[in-house]
């Protein structure tokens, strides 16, 4: 069982995954010149935004913001694209340019489907050392919804 309480879902790897897991801005920008879908889910759950957030790839995410991606899809785990964001900010975001991005364009801090609710809005207080600017952001985008 996934985290969620859901069985763990085991959707295919689709060539727009692929394209966002390997950097590959070829294949990626052929997947969306040829109108795949960029919700697709893959393996667990993983959009290709979860996927561009969690790997700090700000480039996939402005294109996938540019073209509509749903901006808080959840995965197996209960998670959204600015949870991952959040979570690898330290290693794949340092300057906070892909929270930021999502926060511009109307991520949620409080949607999480994870028991215990560890929503973005809860993980910025627990993760020691986060950026204080950052901190200020995702309250204040909480604020506004």
């Amino acid at each position: 069982m996934a985290r969620s309480g859901r069985p763990p879902k085991v959707d295919p790897l689709k060539p727009i995954h692929k394209a966002v897991m390997t950097n590959d801005i070829d294949g990626f920008s052929v997947e969306l010149a040829a109108g795949n879908d960029i919700n697709s889910p893959g393996p667990e759950g993983m959009t290709p935004l979860h996927i561009a957030a969690d790997k700090g790839n700000f480039e996939f995410v402005k294109a996938l913001l540019d073209v509509g991606v749903d901006i808080d899809p959840i995965n197996v785990w209960g998670n959204t694209p600015l949870w991952m964001a959040i979570m690898s900010q330290h290693l794949n975001d340092p300057d906070g340019a892909i929270i930021r991005l999502l926060i511009d364009h109307g991520a949620d801090p409080a949607r999480s489907e994870q028991p215990k609710g560890n929503t973005p809005l809860v993980m910025i207080r627990r993760i020691a050392g986060f950026p204080e600017d950052l901190i200020e952001l995702i309250e204040g985008a909480t604020k506004k919804q």
